[in-house]
């Protein structure tokens, strides 16, 4: 989009990026988004991410915390003991 930069080093594939974006030195983002106006810090990976502001690398594939796992989620009470007695 308009006015998106990316500097020296970056390399992308299958990425979209918002207006005004920056990319920095060094990246590697691989199908992901980037918002308008947001500012990835060099030396990022990613990889099918949406790199935006206030969300710490959200996960398009359900891997959030990039460890290469989907994550399950635990069922409210169901294992830390706060069962309900009938």
């Amino acid at each position: 989009m308009d006015g998106a930069v990316v500097e020296a080093g970056g390399k992308l594939d299958g990425c979209v990026l918002g207006r005004r974006c920056r990319i920095g030195a060094d990246c590697e983002l691989r199908d992901c988004y980037v918002q308008e106006g947001f500012v990835v810090p060099p030396g990022t990976t990613a990889k099918g991410e949406v790199l935006q502001a206030g969300v710490e690398g959200t996960d398009l594939s359900g891997d959030e915390d990039g460890d290469g796992e989907e994550e399950e989620e635990e069922e409210e009470g169901e294992m830390d003991g706060d069962e309900e007695e009938d």
